[in-house]
């Protein structure tokens, strides 16, 4: 976890204590949301962020844990475009099946943020051409449909 020991300043016992910066940091770690950290600590959003602006040691432990957040998050990404998204359809007559759907669109944005070399142009492409765009969407939608039917009557 990253530091929270608070420098230059005198301690008010309803300030940014050691427990509160320890508190903050470890909720933001988790969460990668600064008011819910900042609320986690009984402080506010501008509070916590005038904090960050005058104090470089908090900053540098703010922004460690924004990275472990992150990394979290892309992991999360990672599992989702490898193993899909579970859903429940009920269809006509209260069958309900479960199918699993996988984003192409999360697979391309990772793709390209990991290798911009090669994939960013796809994607850049993909997002300037909202026709195209729409069209995939529709045709995407059509065949979730499909498979979802089937689904249904192999259940």
């Amino acid at each position: 976890m990253p530091d929270a020991k608070p420098t230059g300043r005198a301690l008010r016992h309803d300030g940014w204590t050691p427990r509160r910066r320890t508190l903050f940091l470890k909720t933001l770690a988790e969460t990668a949301n600064v008011r819910a950290a900042a609320v986690s600590a009984g402080k506010s959003a501008c509070g916590v962020y005038a904090l960050r602006r005058r104090d470089a040691d908090f900053a540098r432990a703010w922004d460690d844990a924004l990275s472990l957040a992150m990394d979290e998050l892309e992991a999360i990404a990672f599992d989702r475009i490898r193993n899909g998204v579970q859903k429940t359809v009920v269809r006509a007559g209260g069958v309900t099946v479960t199918i699993t759907e996988y984003s192409d669109r999360l697979l391309m944005f990772m793709l390209s943020r990991r290798r911009p070399e090669a994939y960013a142009a796809l994607v850049a492409a993909d997002d300037d051409d909202d026709e195209e765009l729409e069209i995939y969407r529709t045709v995407e939608a059509r065949v979730t449909q499909i498979e979802t039917r089937r689904a249904g009557r192999d259940a």
